[in-house]
């Protein structure tokens, strides 16, 4: 008995001195800046958790807006061990992240990305070879000189919104997820969709509604810093997004193999039009790239068209 309490308390003491030794590390850590370089400034923070406990989750970017007002469009702060710029004006935003892109175009590893099922969106992912070939499809797809050519299949989604909104006007709401939604996939994958709730497009949309929810840096700074919550079970108290992250990456995995093989099919049967994926597939034998890797590449980047145009429609619906 007393081997195994000295045991417990060996245990016990190794914990205790592990967590202190995390606490402090992340305590005196900074971000290390060339010489001459400061940190834009930024709300004060406490000890280890920064300012994790002044932000509402559940609306961050209102605390970010207030501090935008009290320290200026760009501030700093910090989410455990997380270092956080926040920019709140389109044009710092423009000006750093457009023009000057080189200089910014790298992302930080995020814990819950791989969780969720989008570590393969161009969004999320780091600057590497994976990255540049997926902007390059999306450039070419939707660069300023080709834009026009969507704009007889947008017309036409135009018409049938109107419809819908004189046959339902109180389903308004759904209507515009739906046309937002279709035009979208017309441009990427050539899809039709069906004028009221087409049935890939919900599946899809109930995807990104919870990855919208969940995919939150204030979210991801809590398993970065801990990464051992990762390991825990699902059905602890708190490991909701564990929980839920089964049905996030089924639905993720879904958004991007589904609207693939449609249009796989339709450039086998000769019944596609021109779309993004189909032009670059058609693409294939001009490519250096390896196949699998191209193939690959065109179909992660076009779920980052889908995903990223339907975040955006989110985020406007959500405001």
């Amino acid at each position: 008995m007393s081997d195994y309490l000295t045991l417990a308390g060996g245990l016990e003491a190794l914990l205790a001195a592990f967590t202190i030794s995390v606490a402090l590390k992340t305590y005196f850590a900074k971000p290390k800046l060339p010489n001459g370089v400061q940190l834009p400034p930024g709300p004060p923070s406490l000890p280890l958790l920064g300012n994790a406990l002044a932000v509402d989750v559940s609306e961050p970017w209102v605390t970010y807006k207030e501090w935008g007002s009290q320290y200026g469009n760009m501030f700093y702060t910090r989410l455990f061990s997380q270092d956080n710029i926040v920019i709140n004006s389109e044009e710092v935003a423009r000006d750093l992240l457009e023009n000057r892109s080189h200089n910014y175009s790298d992302r930080p590893e995020i814990a819950t990305n791989e969780l969720l099922g989008v570590d393969y969106s161009a969004a999320f992912m780091r600057y590497n070879s994976r990255w540049r070939l997926q902007r390059k499809f999306l450039q070419q797809t939707f660069r300023r000189d080709a834009i026009s050519d969507f704009q007889p299949m947008q017309m036409g989604k135009a018409h049938e919104l109107l419809l819908n909104m004189l046959e339902d006007p109180l389903d308004y709401p759904k209507h515009l997820e739906g046309h937002s939604g279709s035009i979208i996939m017309s441009a990427v994958y050539s899809y039709e969709a069906a004028r009221r709730r087409d049935p890939m497009i919900e599946r899809i949309s109930v995807g990104i509604e919870i990855i919208v929810k969940e995919l939150r840096p204030e979210v991801a700074a809590i398993f970065s810093a801990f990464p051992t919550l990762l390991r825990l079970p699902s059905w602890l108290p708190g490991m909701r997004l564990k929980r839920i992250s089964s049905l996030a990456k089924e639905l993720a995995t879904e958004s991007m193999d589904n609207p693939f093989a449609y249009t796989e099919r339709g450039l086998a049967t000769g019944s596609i039009s021109s779309c993004m994926v189909a032009d670059h597939l058609l693409k294939l034998h001009e490519s250096d790239d390896d196949p699998s890797w191209y193939k690959k590449a065109v179909k992660e980047s076009a779920a980052t068209a889908f995903g990223g145009h339907n975040i955006q429609c989110y985020s406007c619906w959500a405001e």
